[in-house]
Order: structure tokens, then C-alpha cells, then sequence
């Protein structure tokens, strides 16, 4: 298996999703696209939780994390813009509603 490193450019976008993501909210899961493939990640980490090839999958288990933690879940576009936010935090998500 070869790895590519991330140019500067993508090195900066990702710091600056990681670092908005943090300031948002350290539980809040993001899916991000990076490398023509879709991130989760979990607002305050600098990896990925898991990737995957297209973003229907990634959002899937991004909501199921976000349910399974009551906190929020952020889906941005290619180009980083915020394209769907859902709250799974609250008193209706403890009680399963």
C-alpha cells in the first residue's frame, strides 16, 4: 500500500475544519470531504474516526455516532461550506425520540 501525503493547501483546509469543529463543539461529529473521500470526525480530533468512499455511507454512520452520543451532526460540502446540521443532544435524545 502507498501513502500520498496531503499538500499544504489540504493540510490547511482539514486544520481549519478540525479547528472550527473544536471551537463549535468538542462532541459535535463532522463529515468532511478530503481526497475525494468522506471523513467522520469528531469535533477537537485530528483523525479521522473512519472514512469512506462515498458520503451517503459516511453520513449514515455519522448520524448513527452522533444518535449514540446526543450531540450534533455537521455534514459540509466539497468545499467545506456547512450543507446539514442535526441534533441528536437534548431531553427528547436521551429518551430515545
Amino acid at each position: 500500500m502507498r501513502f500520498t501525503r496531503f499538500t499544504e493547501a489540504e493540510r490547511a483546509e482539514i486544520g481549519a475544519l478540525l479547528r472550527k469543529a473544536a471551537a463549535e463543539g468538542k462532541n459535535d461529529i463532522h463529515v468532511i470531504s478530503s481526497r475525494g473521500r468522506w471523513r467522520v470526525v469528531r469535533g477537537g480530533a485530528r483523525r479521522a474516526r473512519r472514512v469512506f468512499p462515498d458520503k451517503d455511507q459516511a453520513v449514515a454512520y455519522g448520524r448513527e455516532l452522533a444518535k449514540r452520543l446526543h450531540s450534533e451532526l455537521v455534514v459540509h460540502t466539497r468545499d467545506a461550506r456547512v450543507e446539514m446540521e442535526e441534533s441528536f443532544s437534548g431531553p427528547l435524545a436521551a429518551r430515545g425520540l
